[in-house]
């Protein structure tokens, strides 16, 4: 079986690094992308085992990109990373996906993304 192929977008490159180190470091492959159109974009021509996605970014929020993506790849697992969120936003995610809160720690950031990906 192949290295664990996920997609993060995130418009903060610290945390882009920081996440592609933690994930890389746990033998995933990651590609990572500044905000939601590009990452749907990058949807569009490859898939990916779990997209994790900022729910704040420029152009195209997290909550549009994974619609979006769920309509491209169906059974992708989602993880939203933000530090700031509403309750009403909260209520919101059982239905695509599961909500860290930034800043994450890097243990279980790798928890659940193999959680998402049914090896945990």
């Amino acid at each position: 079986m192949g290295a664990k192929t996920i997609l993060y977008a995130d418009d903060d490159p610290l945390m882009q690094r920081l996440v592609l180190a933690v994930l890389e470091h746990a033998g995933m492959a990651v590609t990572t992308s500044s905000n939601g159109v590009d990452a749907l974009g990058v949807l569009a021509e490859r898939s990916f085992d779990v997209l994790i996605t900022d729910i704040r970014m420029p152009r195209m929020t997290g909550f549009e990109l994974a619609h979006r993506a769920k309509l491209l790849q169906p059974n992708l697992k989602v993880i939203y990373l933000s530090a700031h969120f509403s309750d009403a936003e909260r209520s919101t995610f059982p239905l695509y996906g599961v909500l860290m809160e930034k800043p994450v720690e890097p243990s279980k950031l790798r928890q659940e993304v193999n959680r998402a990906i049914g090896s945990a």
